[in-house]
């Protein structure tokens, strides 16, 4: 049976549950967002990169696709499909599913075999994408070390889409279709066989590596949460291109592709001894053919680094795919480290250990933090600075801008907004502003409270109740000011609850936690005083009283996705996904010189009068050493006024925000007392160090560490 139809379009797949940041500290650099199929998988330190599952493709010759696999070569073993997305299952009798996978030149066949005692299928193609049996098959033939996409081929039921074309990384994405592809679904017994027929061209033939990965869909009744089964673990295949697996495709028996035969390679990674950092422990290793590049794969290891792969006789190149992160670290590696191996018929080679050496810090250029004196070659340095440290933190993109005397002084942009199509930043580029959102509400909001139409210390609920947490009667307490200065008792988002609910963590006012979902709660109060939209209520109380007319966006449009920036994992992008609605805690996109504007307004103290500028900086909310949210890089008082992060420096009282979407970072910095700031946006999880660096480099005097 052909599919070269049409998509039908009535699948439904959540995208990721953006945003929502905190403050950019240590503590936080363990944001992994909500991915595809809303499930968050947190990655050890070290596996950004392919999730390591790998299996082996052997020609065959071409078959007749019918969901039979009765005429597949006998020496094609299944291989299991058995880890666990979501839902669980009793026995094999209720789930077991397996792949196999073979080619001729320029088709891949894939047989799935899903056994399940019940088979739940709704008619008409109208059914979500999870309330039924099916699968989604994945496919990168492309399988670019720079992280190219994934095909997404979705089947349930009915259905036959191709999910999750519109803001992709990848061009070749959004005109895929089913032309060229056959799929026979037939059930034997309690047995559903999925046989594919897919023609790749060029990417199948010895010699070559795909991404690949299933999803199958399991549905027993309604009552019943579905069973969700991958191959490789992680999800989100279809949002960042290192969630799929590896297939190699190979020929043992001609000697054609890498190699004749199949052997073992093993080895070991460590940190040169001299280096002052926590054992690499969980990793991976990228293992590319010399003789072959287009053959690759990341491995994953074990707990004491160590990994073993079974591969076509040949030579190899070891190395790491990315500079190597971890919970609290991030050391850019040596360029050139790596080592080589000969992997031999039937044979066990231990290759040489690979000892990761790491890069030295580039030379600081001045003695002195720039903006502490008037440096005449202020953009000479800073661009020099810039290159160097994005290309050691192997950073994608960012915009910089720094404010002197009160005035923009600079503003630049580097690098990719996809580092997979290469697109350069340009100042049009828009990048996620996440936590740093919240000032700009935190501004309009204090501009209700200077007019009397919001009372700081009135609670909420006179004004808006709050259905979702009106079990716990404390919440009649919560006043905009425990808002803006985190003492509401609010978690960050109710989401990291166990039950999902909305509670209340202590008596409002008592303590600090940080919380996004106040701040929710105190937006949908604005919105509720003043009648406007939330997005009107920022642009007319905050934008344009301060004088920002740089774009900005705060929700989702087809101009947005023209000029956003993708965030990256390491060099990795993700797909798109703007908010389809404004989060005032969250969903800023934005550019340097566009902040640097609203940070300007609040230099000259626009938009407020004098007194309620103080009351609105004053430390509301002490942060000590130790406790969360501290930022353990910085020598001064720390804490939180009414909606910005407030500094106790040498040079006077300093303020600001961070921000951490995950794959996007972000900061911005005000010194009054020096008429100076500086604001930066970065699109993967590199920019905390590297706007640490930035910081040190502009308003600390820079010297050995």
């Amino acid at each position: 049976m052909s599919l070269h139809a049409s998509l039908v379009r009535s699948a439904r797949i959540p995208g990721r549950n953006r945003d929502r940041s905190l403050p950019s500290v240590d503590w936080l650099r363990l944001f992994i967002p909500l991915c595809l199929l809303g499930v968050a998988l947190l990655s050890q330190p070290g596996t950004l990169a392919d999730n390591g599952a790998l299996a082996t493709a052997y020609p065959m010759e071409p078959i007749q696709v019918d969901g039979d696999l009765g005429d597949w070569p006998e020496t094609l073993k299944p291989v299991p499909i058995e880890g666990v997305m979501r839902g669980e299952t009793e026995g094999a009798t209720d789930l077991a599913a397996s792949f196999r996978a073979g080619y001729a030149p320029g088709t891949l066949f894939v047989g799935i075999e899903v056994r399940d005692d019940v088979h739940v299928i709704v008619p008409g193609g109208e059914a979500d994408w999870d309330a039924q049996d099916g699968m989604l098959l994945y496919v990168d033939p492309t399988h670019s070390p720079r992280g190219s996409a994934p095909f997404a081929f979705l089947v349930a039921g009915d259905q036959r889409d191709i999910p999750q074309q519109d803001g992709t990384w990848d061009p070749k994405i959004p005109g895929a279709s089913w032309e060229g592809i056959e799929l026979v679904i037939k059930r034997h017994g309690t047995t559903t066989v999925y046989e594919w027929s897919l023609e790749l061209g060029d990417a199948i033939r010895p010699g070559r590596t795909l991404g690949f990965d299933h999803l199958v869909i399991d549905v027993d009744s309604e009552e019943d949460s579905t069973a969700l089964r991958i191959w490789g673990p992680f999800g989100g295949k279809s949002w960042r291109s290192a969630r799929t697996g590896d297939l190699l495709l190979v020929d043992p028996g001609t000697g054609t592709g890498t190699g004749a035969g199949m052997g073992t390679l093993r080895g070991s990674l460590s940190w040169d001894p001299a280096a002052d950092v926590p054992p690499l422990g969980k990793t991976r290793v990228k293992i590319t053919s010399i003789d072959h590049p287009q053959f690759w794969l990341v491995a994953p290891t074990d707990e004491e680094s160590r990994f073993e792969v079974e591969l076509p006789a040949g030579r190899y190149r070891l190395e790491s795919p990315f500079p190597v992160y971890g919970d609290d670290f991030q050391h850019p590696l040596r360029p050139g480290t790596q080592v080589t191996a000969r992997v031999r018929k039937g044979q066990v080679t231990t290759a040489k250990e690979l000892v990761y050496r790491i890069a030295a810090t580039p030379e600081w250029i001045g003695k002195k933090g720039l903006l502490l004196e008037d440096t005449p070659d202020l953009a000479d340095k800073l661009d020099r600075f810039i290159e160097a440290y994005t290309t050691r933190m192997g950073i994608p993109g960012v915009s910089v801008a720094v404010i002197r005397n009160g005035k923009l002084a600079y503003h630049r942009t580097f690098g990719f907004k996809n580092a997979y199509t290469q697109e350069p930043v340009t100042p049009e580029t828009l990048f996620e502003a996440a936590s740093m959102t919240k000032t700009l509400f935190a501004f309009a909001a204090m501009r209700l409270v200077e007019r009397g139409e919001l009372e700081l210390d009135q609670p909420l609920h006179t004004y808006l109740p709050f259905e979702e947490i009106a079990h716990d009667e404390r919440y009649k307490k919560i006043t905009a000011r425990h808002v803006l200065s985190h003492r509401t008792g609010f978690p960050n988002w109710r989401r990291y609850n166990d039950d999902g609910r909305m509670d209340i963590k202590f008596e409002p006012g008592s303590e600090f936690r940080y919380s996004g979902e106040a701040f929710e709660y105190l937006g949908r109060v604005a919105a509720h005083i003043t009648g406007k939209s939330l997005e009107q209520v920022v642009r007319d109380e905050t934008l344009k009283p301060l004088g920002v007319t740089a774009e900005m966006h705060f929700a989702d449009s087809p101009r947005l996705r023209e000029v956003v920036a993708h965030g990256h994992s390491m060099l990795r992008p993700f797909r798109i996904n703007s908010p389809g609605e404004i989060g005032v805690a969250h969903s800023a996109q934005a550019e340097a010189l566009g902040f640097a504007q609203f940070m300007t307004g609040l230099l000259q103290r626009k938009g407020l009068r004098s007194e309620t500028y103080d009351r609105m900086l004053a430390v509301a909310s002490r942060i000590e050493p130790g406790k969360q949210g501290h930022d353990e890089d910085l020598p001064w008082g720390q804490g939180f006024g009414l909606g910005f992060i407030v500094y106790e420096t040498p040079f006077g009282t300093a303020f600001g925000h961070s921000g951490d979407n995950g794959d996007f970072r972000c900061n911005y910095e005000l010194y009054p007392e020096l008429h100076a700031g500086f604001v930066v946006f970065v699109n993967n999880e590199a920019g905390v160090p590297f706007y640490k660096e930035l910081r040190r480099f502009l308003v600390m005097e820079p010297g050995p560490r």
